[in-house]
């Protein structure tokens, strides 16, 4: 008799072909705009807010800190950042429904005026939209 293991190679192929699941990231960013030295004083802040939201949203995320990342503004600078990423693995409904990308989408303006950012990029799968105000996410 044959065991079926939790690695089967043949389950992992069929579980792509058929995934339920996406990938929902959202940048918080650690430098003003305006500035490109001066950092974002409350950063910790809204990352434990997205985090929650992505908790009431999507069930659970995970938030990676420590990273590094580059940018180049609409002045053609290149600004370094050292963004929080927090990622959650969402249903598809989930990230379909109307009332939770509401939800998102008012979240991500606040924290783009309230943070001094030109943009806020939320990444579903592999398609990413920058949010500058409510209803602008392109």
């Amino acid at each position: 008799m044959a065991k079926r293991r939790n690695g089967d190679i043949g389950r992992v192929i069929d579980s792509l072909r058929f995934a339920k699941h996406e990938t929902v990231i959202l940048f918080v960013p650690s430098h003003d705009k305006s500035s490109p030295q001066k950092p974002v004083e409350n950063q910790a802040l809204w990352a434990q807010r997205a985090l929650e939201l992505f908790g009431r949203l999507y069930g659970g995320a995970t938030a990676f800190k420590n990273l590094e990342g580059i940018w180049k503004d609409e002045r053609d600078r290149l600004l370094y950042d050292q963004p929080v990423m927090v990622q959650s693995l969402a249903t598809r409904s989930a990230c379909e429904d109307p009332g939770r990308l509401h939800k998102l989408f008012t979240f991500c303006t606040r924290m783009r005026r309230e943070t001094n950012q030109a943009v806020v990029a939320v990444v579903f799968s592999n398609v990413i939209h920058y949010v500058t105000e409510f209803g602008d996410a392109s």
